[in-house]
């Protein structure tokens, strides 16, 4: 059976899920952090970018968060500006400094936020598709690999559309990058 935690979440606890999945760790490395297992927990390039996408619009469009600084945020929420991103910065690093990727990694997608009170893949995996993770297809992994990064916003029950959007973007990504077939 599977209960709400003390914060009316639905959370498994991350020591007795089974092993993620491939087709998961792969959809989300693809759509949030291509170069997690290259660099120190910041990406530099990323920050640039999402700075320049920010001055050019006017207001915070972009983060350049790695999967590391999006773990660190999870670990100590705090508003979004920019002496916080700082701060973010300087928690990945320590946390990339004392954990090994695949502990992060796993930490990251066991607690991530995957719309309304649902924390972690696995809770997500059973309460959206009603299957374990590794029944997974790889249209329902690209589907809950792009939720924590819109949490709030979409999910396979609100704003579908959005969804379906950038599900299908990032299975492009993947046939792209011959992560996967055309026929998968």
């Amino acid at each position: 059976r599977v209960y709400l935690n003390q914060k009316e979440q639905w959370l498994i606890p991350q020591k007795i899920q089974p092993k993620i999945p491939h087709r998961l760790i792969t959809s989300i490395l693809m759509f949030e952090d291509r170069y997690f297992y290259y660099h120190p927990g910041v990406n530099p390039v990323s920050i640039w970018n999402a700075w320049k996408r920010n001055k050019k619009a006017g207001r915070v469009i972009s983060g350049g968060s790695t999967l590391t600084m999006q773990l660190a945020r999870l670990s100590a929420p705090k508003s979004r500006t920019y002496a916080h991103k700082l701060l973010e910065i300087l928690q990945a690093m320590k946390i990339e400094w004392k954990y090994s990727k695949k502990e992060i990694l796993s930490t990251y997608i066991t607690h991530a936020p995957f719309g309304g009170n649902i924390q972690g893949f696995y809770a997500a995996s059973l309460l959206y598709f009603s299957k374990k993770p590794l029944d997974l297809t790889w249209g329902e992994a690209a589907t809950l690999a792009v939720l924590p990064n819109s949490p709030s916003l979409i999910s396979p029950i609100l704003n579908h559309k959005i969804l379906l959007k950038k599900r299908n973007t990032l299975l492009e990504k993947l046939l792209k990058t011959q992560s996967i077939t055309q026929d998968e």
